[in-house]
């Protein structure tokens, strides 16, 4: 960097050193300072200070942004910027002022290579004096990887705050719904909580009607409350026709940020006027002026199902951002929600004010609620003594004495006894009482599933299609009542009392089946709750005697769990592997690129799998493989992973040991393919030094055919030798050559054309030297005897070989005079052709045909090698190309 090096030795400047150093010295000491200066890993510009020109950069910034030295000192600064504010020339030349009245400067900036890529940079200026002149140095460094991890985490940072935003509003909003009781204190407190977070002009909550297949609207407010009963029903839409009836076909909300245009497209269409009039509108008619410019339109969803569309409306024309739609969407889940839960409140208080109307309803309904909440306050230690518990206060609320439980099995349609009230083993005195019952074996109790209603017989003892009668001893039965229990429209039980010294009623029939509904809910729930103890049980059972490790994620892929086989194959405790703490024990050079990969995974929801290491805190490293598996909830959602490591330390151990012994093997092999090369070489050498010592030319002729077969099997082994794989020969190659050398030694002139169509087939050395020797001796007859001095086409002799099925297919071939059959090549007793035929027949198991006319051709065929195969195990992307064995040259 001969520039700076100026400044460094002094240059011309008053008070320099009195003594310059020689030329010599100075041309060291520029190249002693270039070659620092190029192995710094950063880029460094050296710029005019007066014109903020670039002068002088080093290696390292040619490479960052892609220019050759020469280009970078020929563009303006600002080519390597962004090139747009902030990160433009101007600003460039901003910073480059501020570095020389403020001092050095450090900031980040996106920059731009010669191909138009962006990356971030930290730039550092600093204004200084090299020899005579006032120069700026600037060190770029490529801050790209560390930008965008920051960029990363900014944006989780803001995705987790907008998520505890949102679910803050949806709590404050519960919250505030759980305080109500009427339910047009429910719809004011939504519509309150949604104004105090978006722009709200009207907001409408319509309901849908499943059966009837009607939209109805519920509530609707703008400046004032409207009477919702003057707002026409909608029926629901064809998919895609009309804002309601797309949100509750799709379950998504729809965003119209011109409302106006919206309306135009719908069916449907009315307004409110002020004093609360409804009008309906076609969608020709003119829009008010004070109206809905944008809205949303949100699905209400209990339980996965939509149940109705709320509508949030402004005057602004797209008044909402994306972030609003994710807000509102939750918020109106919750409203739905509570919404349905009001209703259900006030059709309970509608249900018991009726009842009240009759003073032995309402009994009946406070002995229900009490033996209710007397259930639920029991600690049972069993279902079986929950439900024995349950029977006695269904015959008190009936007023019975005796009553039972059976369990009912729908795809074996039998009855299996869960519980008899205590009287009922006062007044039985059946022998060894059968406890299961098949349904077409029963009577009246029976029909309560068969009929799949509640039975009353009030007058037992009179005759009676439905009974079957008793087993001797049974308790007598005066009056019954039975009901099926139901769980998600499956028969799952009956209930049965007897003997109220009343007549059993409708109201007996709605407060046993109320009772037993709830108290079924409280069966499965505890069935529920047993069955994740069971399995928590069961997989920490597995967990503490697995021998792998194993571990467990939340939702966001922190580690909330790992076993003790984990710990001991990491060296962390478990309470240091939860959260991120794991990558601690993660080998340097597999830790960034395992943890953008695991969190990449965890955010997609998708499995992950890896092989990586860990060091222990005693140094050793140990190789894992692991594997983590997403882990669903009941409603389909990701809530965590669950996975295992492997310690395969000794796996890969085994692995390198074989891949050592491989290589030892192959370069022994490769030896070997030397050596025969050599020695057939050698053969080459002895019977060139004899030919010039023989006199007969039969004898001659003999040994010079021998030493071409020798070359084409030694240039078998040469190809092998040079190849990657030691085992196949890459034919199109090898066949070129061996043609070119043949026309060589008998026609130097080179007045012969080759054409060689093979491609990428590769052979064994098995095959490919016998096909390599019945080339060589074809080719040799075709120079030989097919172009005799008053031939007067140029020669061509062609080679093709190919695949066809499983078969191989060579063919040779000339444009010369033919064979002729008197002719010496042609005769029975011919050597070459005879050799051709053993090495097509014995040697390569094939057969071989001959055509004449004009000129000669040979084909062969022979099957396909077992081990010839697609050479993907070779690197390449692509198979062997298939190729036949037409003619090689056009006629």
């Amino acid at each position: 960097m001969g520039l700076v090096a100026e400044g460094i030795h002094g240059g011309n400047d008053e008070g320099s050193m009195a003594s310059v150093p020689a030329d010599g010295q100075v041309r060291a000491g520029e190249e002693y300072l270039r070659a620092v200066l190029d192995s710094v890993n950063d880029a460094v510009f050296v710029d005019d200070a007066a014109t903020g020109q670039i002068i002088d950069v080093n290696q390292r910034t040619c490479e960052m942004y892609g220019y050759a030295r020469e280009e970078v000192l020929r563009i303006p600064l600002g080519d390597l910027s962004q090139g747009e504010p902030p990160y433009s020339q101007n600003e460039a030349l901003e910073w480059l002022r501020r570095a020389r009245e403020g001092g050095p400067q450090v900031f980040p900036w996106l920059a731009k290579r010669k191909n138009g890529s962006l990356f971030w940079v930290e730039v550092s200026i600093r204004f200084t004096r090299i020899g005579a002149a006032d120069r700026f140095v600037v060190v770029v460094r490529d801050i790209t990887e560390r930008w965008l991890a920051e960029e990363s985490l900014r944006v989780s940072r803001e995705k987790a705050a907008r998520l505890l935003a949102h679910q803050t509003a949806m709590n404050r909003l519960a919250l505030a719904l759980g305080e109500t009781l009427s339910l047009d204190e429910v719809y004011r407190t939504i519509h309150r909580h949604i104004g105090d977070l978006v722009d709200v002009w009207c907001l409408i909550i319509s309901s849908f009607d499943e059966k009837s297949g009607l939209i109805q609207a519920s509530y609707a407010a703008a400046d004032q409350e409207y009477d919702v009963s003057q707002f026409p029903a909608i029926p629901l839409g064809e998919r895609g026709k009309g804002t309601q009836s797309r949100v509750l076909h799709s379950g998504e909300p729809l965003y119209t940020p011109d409302h106006q245009q919206a309306l135009r497209d719908s069916r449907f269409r009315y307004t409110v006027e002020d004093d609360g009039a409804v009008h309906e509108e076609l969608p020709s008619e003119r829009d008010k002026e004070d109206t809905t410019r944008s809205a949303v339109y949100l699905p209400m969803k209990v339980g996965g199902k939509t149940v109705g569309v709320m509508q949030v409306q402004s005057r602004r024309l797209d008044a909402y951002t994306q972030d609003d739609i994710v807000l509102l969407a939750g918020m109106a889940n919750v409203a739905a929600v509570a919404l349905q839960n009001a209703r259900l409140r006030e059709d309970l208080v509608r249900e018991l004010a009726e009842r009240t109307r009759a003073e032995d309803a309402r009994g009946k309904n406070e002995a229900r609620l009490e033996g209710l909440l007397r259930i639920v306050n029991y600690e049972a230690q069993s279902e079986q003594e929950l439900l024995d518990h349950a029977l006695e206060q269904a015959v008190a609320l009936t007023a019975s004495t005796i009553g039972y439980i059976y369990y009912y099995d729908e795809a074996t349609r039998r009855f299996t006894l869960n519980t008899w009230s205590k009287d009922v083993m006062k007044e039985c005195t059946v022998i060894e009482p059968q406890a299961v019952y098949a349904l077409d074996k029963t009577g009246a109790w029976g029909e309560a599933v068969r009929q799949e209603m509640p039975i009353v017989i009030n007058d037992f003892a009179a005759p009676h299609p439905l009974k079957k009668g008793f087993p001797e001893g049974h308790a007598p039965v005066k009056r019954f009542m039975t009901i099926p229990v139901r769980v998600e429209e499956r028969i799952v039980a009956v209930v049965g009392v007897a003997n109220k010294t009343a007549e059993y009623d409708q109201g007996d029939v709605r407060q046993l089946t109320l009772l037993m509904d709830s108290i079924w809910k409280i069966v499965e729930r505890r069935r529920a709750q047993e069955a994740l103890r069971e399995s928590e049980r069961r997989f920490a059972t597995l967990a503490a005697t697995a021998p792998i490790g194993i571990f467990r994620t939340d939702a966001d892929g922190a580690t909330t769990y790992v076993n003790r086989r984990w710990s001991e194959i990491s060296g962390l405790r478990e309470t240091e592997a939860l959260g991120d703490g794991w990558l601690r024990a993660v080998h340097p050079d597999d830790r960034a690129r395992l943890a953008a990969g695991w969190h990449t995974k965890a955010r997609e929801g998708v499995r992950s799998r890896a092989e990586y290491r860990f060091i222990r805190p005693d140094g050793t490293v140990v190789w894992v493989w692991g594997i983590a598996t997403p882990e669903v909830d009941a409603q389909g959602e990701s809530s965590g992973y669950i996975g295992a490591i492997s310690d395969i330390t000794e796996r890969r151990r085994a692995e390198e040991q074989v891949r050592a012994a491989l290589e030892e093997k192959e370069v022994l092999l490769r030896e070997v393919h030397h050596r025969v090369k050599n020695n057939l070489q050698a053969i080459i050498y002895l019977i060139d030094t004899r030919l010039d010592q023989i006199t007969d030319t039969a004898t001659e002729a003999l040994l010079r055919g021998l030493q071409e077969q020798a070359r084409a099997m030694a240039l078998v082994y040469e190809q092998i030798y040079q190849s990657e794989d030691l085992s196949h020969v890459h034919m199109g190659h090898y066949l070129e050559v061996l043609v070119r050398q043949v026309i060589l030694a008998l026609s130097p002139r080179g007045d012969i054309d080759q054409e060689v169509n093979v491609g990428d087939v590769f052979l064994e050395v098995a095959a490919a030297i016998p096909c390599g020797l019945i080339v060589n001796e074809l080719v040799t007859n075709s120079l030989k005897y097919a172009f005799p001095p008053s031939f007067q086409t140029r020669p061509r002799i062609g080679i093709a070989l190919g695949i066809e099925g499983d078969r191989c297919c060579l063919a040779v071939e000339d444009n010369g005079i033919g064979i002729a059959e008197h002719s010496e090549c042609s005769s029975p007793g011919s050597t070459g052709l005879r050799l051709v035929h053993l090495w097509a027949t014995h040697q390569l198991g094939g057969t071989i045909s001959r055509e004449g006319g004009r000129g000669t051709r040979h084909v062969i065929h022979f099957p396909l090698p077992g081990n010839v195969e697609p050479d993907a195990r070779r690197g390449r992307d692509k198979p062997l190309t298939l190729r036949h064995c037409g003619p090689i040259m056009p006629e």
